[in-house]
């Protein structure tokens, strides 16, 4: 049903998760880390982060879902980009059916400036392997900025390339592999970034 002849091969972080030739050797173990399963993988990056605005060492005050104006919303939804890119080059990464939905939230940090965002875009296929992008800006995002955001990301299929169309109203975009597994690794990992991003 799609005019595009692309292979579905995007990923964000530029690594599948593995194929079929992976092989996996037995710990010699018993004390295993947590194995993790991508399924909760937003349901934990959300987890967290609720749970560092309640750390007084964080440097996380809030942290809420956006729409497409750039306004706070109730909840934490998922935003669908499917009506802010109007002419996609790769109709197969916008499902015609399901869209494409992006977690994007707004962080606010103790004494910055800068505007910090969260975006993470949700997966339509179990073979795509994505990743989180911190993005800091001078400003706070437009409704046109946000929506530029959705067409690069849609232009790239996700793949980190993406970044490079949108420096003009970005100071930094840091991406971030989906490689913890539970609530607890997210948050010690976010708040380890958060703090190396206000020093």
């Amino acid at each position: 049903p799609y005019s595009d002849k692309s292979e579905d091969v995007e990923t964000s972080s530029d690594e599948p998760y593995g194929n079929k030739n992976t092989k996996t050797k037995k710990s010699e173990t018993t004390d295993n880390p947590p194995s993790r399963d991508e399924r909760f993988d937003i349901q934990y990056i959300i987890q967290s982060l609720n749970h560092l605005t309640l750390d007084t060492t964080s440097p996380l005050e809030r942290v809420y879902s956006i729409d497409i104006l750039g306004n706070e919303i109730h909840g934490f939804n998922l935003l669908q980009i499917k009506k802010l890119v109007p002419q996609p080059k790769h109709p197969s990464w916008i499902d015609a059916e399901f869209g494409r939905k992006l977690l994007f939230l707004k962080l606010e940090l103790k004494d910055q400036h800068d505007q910090y965002y969260l975006i993470d875009i949700h997966k339509n296929k179990s073979h795509e392997a994505f990743c989180a992008f911190i993005i800091v800006s001078p400003h706070k995002l437009t409704r046109e900025q946000i929506k530029n955001i959705c067409i690069e990301l849609e232009n790239a299929k996700g793949i980190k390339k993406w970044t490079l169309r949108c420096e003009s109203f970005t100071k930094k975009i840091i991406s971030i592999k989906h490689s913890s597994a539970t609530p607890d690794e997210w948050k010690n990992r976010f708040k380890n970034l958060f703090s190396t991003l206000i020093n």
